[in-house]
């Protein structure tokens, strides 16, 4: 009976997000139900699963790097959310890194939502139109959560470009 309830579950998730989301898919969309056994960053995870170990981008945000401010608390955060813990990756497409790119369901929680929430992560705009997010990283923002403390931040793709560029 579980297992009924979850399949729909699932189906229910896949069809809304068919539904609200106009993305272009290089592969078929897919469903991924496993265990959180590593937290990369804040917005990177490894599921496992019967058929294997998945390395899952969360979609729509983009939380700042291991060396940068907020880094270390970032990923600290997303453990507190999915460690250890069961969760649904709706899988929309492939990053050139080989990652599976997908939203992140755990405990009935939208984990992308979370890290938004609580100021961890930015909403990843060049890829993604959701309002839900970009309001919830408005009101993150003017709560000064996370960090949305400091004056002027600096966005992960502008820290990306300086450490390539070597600065």
């Amino acid at each position: 009976m579980k297992l009924i309830k979850l399949v729909i579950l699932i189906l229910a998730i896949v069809i809304n997000i068919a539904g609200c989301k106009n993305i272009e898919v290089n592969e078929p969309v897919a469903t991924v139900v496993g265990k959180v056994v590593k937290v990369v960053d804040g917005d990177t995870l490894h599921v496992y699963n019967s058929k294997g170990t998945y390395k899952i981008r969360l979609s729509g945000i983009d939380a700042p790097e291991r060396g940068q401010a907020y880094g270390k608390r970032a990923k600290e955060h997303l453990q507190k959310l999915v460690g250890g813990k069961q969760v649904i990756a709706i899988v929309e497409s492939k990053d050139r890194y080989g990652r599976y790119v997908a939203s992140v369901k755990c405990q009935s929680r939208d984990v992308c939502a979370e890290m938004l929430q609580a100021g961890y992560a930015w909403h990843y705009k060049q890829y993604d139109n959701n309002k839900y997010y970009a309001e919830l990283q408005r009101e993150a923002r003017r709560a000064k959560r996370g960090l949305w403390v400091e004056k002027k931040p600096q966005a992960p793709w502008d820290y990306r470009k300086e450490q390539r560029a070597g600065l």
